[in-house]
């Protein structure tokens, strides 16, 4: 969600400008990045009592397996392609190497999604590269508030 600039004069209040999905603006590696995290999540919080090394990756290798699978069935990576548990040690390594903060955010009509907020600082720079993994955005900082405006 891109964040147009202040509406007030304390400089503590944004209205949403534009709402677009990740894919849209984001490179393959980063999907993948944050697809294979949040599956990893998922099967760890769900799954604890599973067998897994403590020091690796989050999940055993037969879940980071399966993972992998998962992308290429949802074409997040190429049919007929062969990824490798290093693939996805990559992957989780790229993930907590971006610098975009994931939050949860409930939206009129549409529910409880997960949704960045950029602001107008970030997006409107035309030499901002959505597509790299180092990635940095200006930091939202308590007390700063949001009004989402009827999206088309």
């Amino acid at each position: 969600t891109s964040v147009l600039k202040e509406t007030e004069d304390d400089g503590k209040h944004y209205e949403t400008e534009k709402m677009v999905r990740i894919d849209e603006i984001a490179n393959n590696i980063i999907m993948q990045s944050k697809f294979a995290y949040w599956i990893a999540t998922f099967l760890k919080e769900y799954f604890p009592d599973a067998k897994r090394r403590k020091n690796c990756c989050m999940v055993s290798e037969p879940e980071q397996r399966l993972i992998l699978r998962l992308l290429i069935y949802f074409k997040l990576a190429p049919e007929g392609m062969t990824l490798t548990t290093s693939r996805f040690r990559q992957l989780i390594g790229c993930y907590h190497n971006l610098k975009m903060d994931d939050g949860y955010s409930t939206l009129p009509e549409i529910g409880t999604v997960p949704v960045t907020f950029v602001k107008y600082e970030d997006w409107h720079r035309k030499d901002m590269d959505w597509s790299k993994t180092s990635l940095t955005l200006h930091e939202w900082k308590e007390g700063e508030t949001i009004t989402i405006k009827k999206l088309k």
